[in-house]
Parts: structure tokens; sequence; C-alpha cells
């Protein structure tokens, strides 16, 4: 990373609540909002500011691009003309310019011009991404309505009645679970199910997951340990803990950590299981930062040094070459990807 862009990255991090203060009073002049609106208005700041800070550190322009062409869709979903979000970007330059030094505010206005160069291009729709040549369409299909419909219980008894019915748990995970958890994150850009609904969704698969587990765990065991991880404050760490399952299928012991974990704790749990591979995941690009600490942790303990490092997650997926950039070895598409990359090629870890 260049030292000017984390300099920059992280004054605008650390300002971030100021700046988006003003922000909102200067766009209010123009466009007056509603009690009720002010404080989403004000989150929205501070989330764009953040995926900025994000995309300057790690010099990646389709970070934040990818955050635009996210608001767009929003604005598109409830009405919002193009030319107040245009106006928005510009309001940021300014107030970014107007607070923080020159190289800073040069360097940013690059990042948010970019961004205007989408929010200008005409709405795209982004295709479903369960589709009839999956392989479990219907089933994936007939499962994502069970939770749509917020019918946790249909959809327990759907997926146990699979499983007792031949279908393995590796197929569930990786061709039922993991499509429908992106489709609602599909669903829930374009504005279609609200956070709670998603949030809803995500939780009765988690307990679905969690009844699965007695089909799960094996006896015989090798010696290979497994430690899975999110930074801290990334709350969609699901993906990360189906990975870590099935490597627990595989026969792998499996330290599955989840979110908001010490850095210290992670690097202390490697060092006491011997774990010769850690999985990182991040979905959100404002959450890249905490998870380059853990990088950055693992590599200068001595003991860990011959710890790989896996990274996934939909922020990476959507920036190419951003896993070398953050300091992995590993960048993992999907479920089906990562248990390759971790015990396919069993000689990298011996």
């Amino acid at each position: 990373m260049e030292e000017l862009n984390i300099r920059v990255g992280d004054s605008i991090r650390n300002n971030r609540q100021a700046l988006a203060r003003q922000v909102m009073q200067s766009y209010a002049k123009k466009n007056p909002l509603k009690r009720e609106q002010e404080l989403s208005f004000y989150n929205g700041i501070l989330f764009n500011l953040s995926f900025l800070a994000e995309s300057i550190t790690f010099s990646s322009n389709s970070l934040y691009c990818n955050n635009v062409e996210w608001a767009k869709s929003l604005f598109a979903k409830h009405d919002i003309p193009v030319k107040d979000a245009l106006a928005l970007q510009d309001i940021i330059s300014d107030v970014i310019r107007d607070n923080l030094p020159a190289e800073i505010s040069e360097l940013a206005a690059g990042y948010i011009e970019d961004g205007i160069s989408v929010m200008k291009d005409p709405a795209g729709s982004v295709p479903a991404f369960i589709n009839k040549k999956d392989r479990l369409y219907r089933e994936s299909r007939q499962y994502l309505d069970y939770l749509l419909n917020q019918d946790k219980s249909s959809a327990s008894s759907f997926i146990i009645g699979l499983v007792e019915n031949g279908t393995s748990i590796r197929d569930i995970y990786t061709h039922i679970f993991e499509p429908v958890q992106i489709e609602l994150g599909r669903l829930w850009q374009k504005g279609d199910i609200t956070v709670a609904r998603e949030h809803y969704a995500t939780s009765v698969t988690q307990l679905i997951m969690s009844q699965l587990y007695n089909y799960l765990f094996r006896a015989d065991k090798s010696e290979n340990a497994f430690v899975g991880a999110c930074s801290s404050g990334e709350l969609h760490e699901i993906g990360l803990r189906m990975v870590s399952d099935i490597i627990e299928l595989e026969g792998w012991d499996t330290y599955y950590l989840g979110a908001n974990t010490p850095v210290e704790g992670i690097v202390d749990t490697l060092v006491k299981c011997g774990a010769k591979v850690i999985g990182l995941s991040a979905t959100m690009a404002f959450n890249l930062y905490g998870l380059k600490k853990i990088i950055d942790a693992v590599r200068s303990t001595r003991e860990c040094s011959q710890v790989k490092i896996l990274v996934g997650g939909y922020v990476f997926k959507n920036n190419k070459g951003l896993w070398k950039e953050i300091g992995a070895d590993y960048f993992a598409s999907g479920i089906s990807d990562a248990v390759s990359i971790i015990t396919g090629s069993g000689d990298k870890y011996d």
C-alpha cells in the first residue's frame, strides 16, 4: 500500500463523523430533511465516507464505485432524482476540500469523480443469483420462499428432509445455503427486502446449520487445524462459518472465532492449536482496515510464520487483486473454492 494512500484513508476515517455532519448540513440547505430522515441520512453519509477511506487506503477505485452502484439502486428504488445523488457526491468532495489538507482532498477528489461517473451511467439491473442451471435450483427456490415468508419451521423441516433423503451436507451448503444467502443480499441491495428481513433469514439458516451438526462432525480427525475469523464489526460471517463446517466434515479440527474476537486472541488461537491455515472474511469494504490488522499481526508473529492466509467475501470477489494488496496468500471465490484450496493442496501446508 502507498504511504500517501494510507495517510489519506486514515484522515478521512478518523474525521468521518465531523465530515458527515457538515455534508448533511450543506445538503439540507437545498434539500430540507424531515426529522425522521435525519439519522438515516447521516448514517448513509458515514457509510459513504467509510467506503471512500477504505478505497483510498487500498488504492482501489472499484471499492468506492461499488458503493456508489449500490446507492444508485436504492435512489432508483425510492424515486430519488439522480441530480440529487450527484449533488451529494459534489458536497462530499467540497467538504473534504474545505476541512482537510490539500493532498488529501486532491487524492479523494479522483475517487469521488469515478463514483460520479458510475452514478451518471444508466442504472443496470443485477440478475437473480439463483437460476435454472443451478444443481439444486428448485430446492434453493423453495428454501428462499420459506425464508422470505418467515416460515422458519417449514424451512427447517425442508432442509432436514433433504439430508435424511440422501442430499449431502456439502451440497446443502454449497448449492442451497450459499446461493440463497447471496440472493438475499441482492434483494436487499435492490431494496426489495429490508435489512431486518435479511437478518431474519440469515438467523434461520444459522439455526438450521446448528441442527445439522449431528450429521456433520466426525470422530476421526487429521492433524490439520483451521481457524476462521472476521474483522471487528463484520456482521456477515455466515459464509466463513459454512467453510469451517465443511472443513470439519473433511476431518480437520476447526476453530471458528467469528467476528469481534480481539486480534491477540486470534493469534493466540493460531499458536495454541498449531493451525496451518487461517480463513478471513469481509463483506463490507469498511471492514478491510480491521482485517489488515489481523493479517499484519499474524505476519509479525514468529510462531505463525508457516500459517497460510486465505481471504474471501463479497468485497474481494468484486475487486480483483485486492487480496494481494491486503497481504493474503490465497483468495477463495466461494465455499467450494475455499475448501479446495484448504484441503485439496495438502502439500502446501505440510
